[in-house]
């Protein structure tokens, strides 16, 4: 019997530098970036009691230093802003956040603040037969911060609920579902029935005249550019703050739902599923962009608000940590809610639609 069952398992959990990434503050992905290592130095001061032969040591301090190589390709913000301080003498500071995906969608993300230049950094070093690199050094005065932890188990998670292998079935996916706690919930299968029309009940399902075709996509498109709603954050009798929202076309929701969804693909079939979606980046997500451009602006992106949050211990790096952040978790349901309603996504939408087209038919 082997003494670490777990190795080959944990193997396929190993993780390469494809699985990492390098963002900066604005949680920007540094695409450019060949290599990213963050190291703490302890330094400790020895001491011998009397009577003892043996050396000690004690902690006495620790510094964090970050190194980057980059391939250049062209100038990033980072390479500007340094020149640029060389010229007015004010010491730049950067925030960086270094990520690693886990294979069943967690993550280890750690934050590095008040990141200052430190030792030598290449401004241009070139070399025939080499490809152009940039090497940085900095040192992080701010205490580093590990916002999410890079888990392993045996299971994959999707939307809370432990995924048991898909089965496929019939050219059809079967999945079991499970709760978190283990216990079972139900098969679903996914199913659709084909049924052939006659040519007259096509024609009743169809019997819009294609000039009303027109004018109804133009009058849509207009609604849903016009239409605002305003949300009113009100707590204890108190108004808190107030924004506008409009209504999000299936392009930017899906958008955001791409963006914090993690994937995982099949090789036997080659099809990519989705793993585990972090659902509260995605509502953040959808809130702010439904948000009119102009109260983005003075709430969600506003830099003010950014500092006060972190003044008050919050861990602020982008605009959905704001959302995360000043909303509850009801106001957000509150809100999800009605830009599901302004984008068409309300079930009394549906169920008219739904009678209007019996009404049809019947005629």
């Amino acid at each position: 019997m082997a003494i670490n069952e777990r190795a080959s398992s944990d193997a396929r959990h190993a993780r390469t530098g494809k699985d990492a990434g390098l963002y900066d503050g604005n949680g920007t992905l540094l695409a450019s970036m060949e290599t990213f290592a963050s190291k703490a130095t302890y330094n400790n001061v020895k001491y011998r009691p009397l009577g003892d032969p043996q050396e000690h040591e004690t902690s006495d301090s620790y510094g964090i230093t970050i190194t980057v190589t980059e391939i250049v390709i062209e100038d990033i913000d980072m390479f500007k802003t340094l020149m640029e301080s060389m010229k007015t003498g004010v010491t730049p500071q950067f925030v960086f956040q270094g990520v690693l995906l886990g294979l069943n969608g967690s993550e280890e993300r750690v934050v590095y603040r008040e990141c200052i230049p430190s030792g030598d950094i290449d401004l241009q070093n070139v070399a025939n037969g080499d490809v152009i690199k940039r090497n940085w050094s900095f040192f992080v005065n701010g205490k580093p911060d590990l916002q999410k932890e890079l888990l392993f188990n045996q299971y994959v998670y999707r939307w809370g609920e432990r995924i048991d292998p898909i089965i496929f079935k019939g050219g059809r996916i079967m999945a079991k579902l499970t709760s978190v706690n283990g216990k079972p919930e139900e098969n679903i299968e996914e199913e659709v029935r084909e049924e052939t029309f006659s040519a007259e009940e096509t024609k009743n399902q169809l019997r819009v005249k294609e000039d009303d075709f027109i004018a109804g996509m133009l009058s849509a498109a207009a609604y849903k550019s016009e239409e605002v709603s305003q949300i009113d954050i009100v707590r204890g009798g108190k108004l808190f703050f107030s924004f506008r929202i409009h209504a999000l076309g299936e392009e930017e929701a899906n958008k955001s739902r791409k963006k914090h969804t993690k994937y995982v693909r099949n090789k036997q079939i080659g099809v990519k599923f989705a793993e585990e979606t972090d659902n509260a980046k995605f509502r953040s997500s959808l809130i702010y962009h439904a948000t009119v451009e102009e109260d983005r602006d003075k709430l969600w992106d506003n830099k003010q608000v950014w500092n006060g949050l972190i003044s008050q211990g919050h861990q602020i790096v982008t605009a959905l940590d704001v959302i995360e952040a000043v909303l509850l978790g009801g106001e957000k349901d509150r809100i999800i809610d009605e830009i599901n309603k302004m984008s068409g996504f309300n079930s009394e939408n549906i169920e008219e639609v739904e009678n209007n087209l019996e009404d049809v038919t019947k005629n």
